[in-house]
């Protein structure tokens, strides 16, 4: 399945909007501290609300950057923007944003919501987030290949958000990153970590690839003696630091996502055993892909690094 196939199934579409809001990444609940009562672990046990708790990961990902403080206007890349929701709040925190998504619907459904929020936020009378709306650009574009749209050196920071599983060079796309960087600019790579070694039966994780538009050839992946290639499963940080970024820093994130990754597989098992019967994974990859990615030991990891 193709990303586009993907991101337009019914299933992503109806599974965003009722769970994200359109916003398409995990929420970020706080970790237990080691003298929480049963009280708190309880609280946890629900993902509701959610909303907050997606701001709470955009939150994160944007204090990871250590740009905030720096003065207005510096300049990020979003590199696979989806609906816009992260590029627009960041907007409005004083950063110019420049987003690319690589599906044309996607940056037509941006670009609308850019031109919504301005109207809201004209209404309030706040003009530094007008200003700052007014300057995010959103484009087409692959990251695979930057170099038609932005020049080197060119960022203070890029990241991305659950973006990078349908990468199929993953080594020419953090070289992207790196070449438009500025010296010292960051990035911020917040993802499952695909590119991990895998628990999970070959069957399993072939179909959430060939179904969740991810490329399993480019998930962390070394020569072999034969001239093949096999998953080395060292991790998206030591391919990040392969790439020649410094300063690598890998966050697990994987228990502050989990209370409604749980959530999602306490709901889903039962679909997941009768889409497996019933071989409808193209249809539900989705829901075999939560279920999957939950028994497998999966990672969800926040990956940092610096240009030298």
């Amino acid at each position: 399945m193709s990303v586009e196939s993907y991101y337009t199934s019914l299933e992503t579409r109806l599974g965003n909007a009722l769970f994200f809001g359109g916003r398409s990444h995990l929420p970020y609940y706080p970790s237990l501290s080691p003298n929480a009562g049963l009280r708190e672990y309880i609280k946890l046990l629900s993902p509701f609300p959610i909303y907050p708790a997606l701001l709470a990961m955009e939150n994160h990902l944007l204090a990871s950057l250590k740009i905030q403080g720096q003065g207005q206007g510096r300049e990020v890349l979003d590199a696979g923007c989806g609906t816009g929701d992260m590029a627009i709040y960041f907007s409005k925190r004083g950063l110019k944003v420049h987003a690319i998504d690589l599906l044309p619907d996607k940056v037509t459904i941006s670009r609308k919501n850019v031109e919504m929020e301005l109207g809201r936020v004209y209404k309030t009378g706040n003009h530094g987030a007008v200003k700052s709306l007014e300057s995010l650009s959103i484009q087409e574009g692959d990251y695979h290949d930057l170099s038609p749209i932005f020049p080197e050196n060119k960022f203070d920071a890029v990241y991305t958000i659950e973006a990078l599983a349908h990468a199929t060079d993953l080594p020419a796309v953090l070289g992207e990153f790196y070449r438009v960087l500025k010296p010292g600019g960051r990035i911020a790579l917040y993802e499952y970590d695909h590119w991990m070694s895998s628990t999970s039966t070959e069957d399993e994780m072939s179909k959430v690839h060939q179904y969740g538009g991810i490329d399993p050839t480019a998930t962390g992946t070394s020569a072999t003696t034969t001239g093949g290639r096999e998953k080395d499963g060292r991790g998206l940080a030591a391919i990040v630091r392969d790439t020649g970024f410094t300063d690598v820093h890998e966050e697990d994130l994987s228990e502050n996502v989990r209370p409604l990754l749980r959530f999602l597989v306490v709901c889903l098992f039962v679909p997941y055993m009768i889409v497996r019967v019933l071989g409808l994974e193209a249809r539900f990859i989705n829901t075999v892909a939560v279920v999957v990615n939950y028994r497998r030991g999966w990672k969800y990891v926040g990956v940092t690094g610096r240009k030298a």
